[in-house]
């Protein structure tokens, strides 16, 4: 019989039984089912086991638990790197394609209840360029969101270009038929500082903002050109 959480729920974070997402615990249930005993090359391809799970009907895979460390090779030194993620577990939606041509990413927050995400328009740190993005679930701010993200080793403010408010029905929308190869949001001058990071009432307002379906083709063609970008 599949194992089964407090709350009744099952699964055990495998691919015939993912995890369903409702709670911090079942994050933490999911990040958990993930093989911590890989090489950094393992790690790079992806050939290792995974913490499987759903989110709000979304597949989603978590690499390492928050507070964790992911195992990889540098890409252009070659050498093997390990990954601190101290502000949130961290995976990938599959079935998806960003801009580095791999699934796009996912941060996944402690409020996984929360019904909107925040999206990381990410850039190169040396030319100010956009890489990828990063969708950042379960975060109840952008405030908080922010803080996630820097928290991770390799990231940092200017690594930070436009965030992007969305409810999860556009992010389902935007995943399964928006651009997810190109930045929501022209770049921007300077690095985000954590003091700049939006206000509660801000991310209402860019939450609350589309004047269309949400979902329609006109909601994702508003976010492709920044209108609800913060």
């Amino acid at each position: 019989h599949p194992q089964q959480t407090l709350d009744g729920r099952n699964g055990k974070g495998t691919r015939a039984e993912p995890i369903d997402i409702k709670s911090a615990r079942d994050v933490e249930r999911a990040a958990a089912a993930g093989a911590t005993d890989y090489t950094p090359a393992q790690g790079e391809a992806n050939n290792r086991q995974l913490g499987h799970a759903k989110w709000n009907g979304l597949p989603v895979s978590l690499e390492v638990a928050k507070g964790g460390k992911r195992k990889m090779v540098n890409p252009e030194t070659k050498e093997p790197v390990e990954v601190t993620h101290e502000g949130a577990a961290y995976g990938y939606f599959p079935g998806t394609m960003g801009a580095d041509k791999m699934h796009v990413d996912v941060y996944m927050g402690e409020h996984p209840e929360s019904p909107h995400v925040f999206v990381i328009d990410e850039k190169d740190r040396s030319s100010g360029e956009f890489r990828q993005h990063k969708v950042m679930a379960g975060f109840l701010t952008e405030r908080d969101a922010f803080a996630a993200y820097v928290g991770t080793s390799t990231k940092g403010p200017e690594t930070v270009g436009a965030i992007t408010a969305m409810s999860v029905p556009e992010l389902k929308a935007w995943l399964s038929d928006g651009d997810t190869t190109k930045a929501l949001k022209p770049a921007s001058l300077g690095p985000v500082k954590t003091g700049e990071a939006g206000s509660s009432a801000s991310t209402e307002a860019a939450v609350a903002s589309p004047a269309v379906p949400k979902g329609s083709p006109d909601a994702i063609e508003q976010l492709s050109q920044g209108v609800q970008t913060l």
